[in-house]
């Protein structure tokens, strides 16, 4: 598996994790994400991105804020 690989496309994304296509924008506007940028400016996320995602969806079910999970986060 080449480097380049292990990077999955914001649909890829969206279908592993269940969030939606505009969340995760929103949430890399935020800071919760972040994903790197093509030639063409495609957005790619790194698989951990996963994770994180989870985390955040966890938090929203417990009541936190955004803001508090990105402070748990940071």
């Amino acid at each position: 598996m080449t480097p380049r690989d292990s990077y999955l496309t914001i649909a890829e994304i969206a279908a592993r994790s269940g969030t939606a296509a505009s969340a995760l924008r929103y949430y890399e506007e935020l800071g919760l994400i972040s994903a790197e940028r093509t030639s063409g400016n495609q957005r790619r996320y790194p698989r951990h991105v996963l994770r994180r995602i989870a985390f955040v969806r966890a938090g929203r079910q417990l009541g936190l804020s955004l803001a508090e999970i990105k402070a748990a986060l940071d």
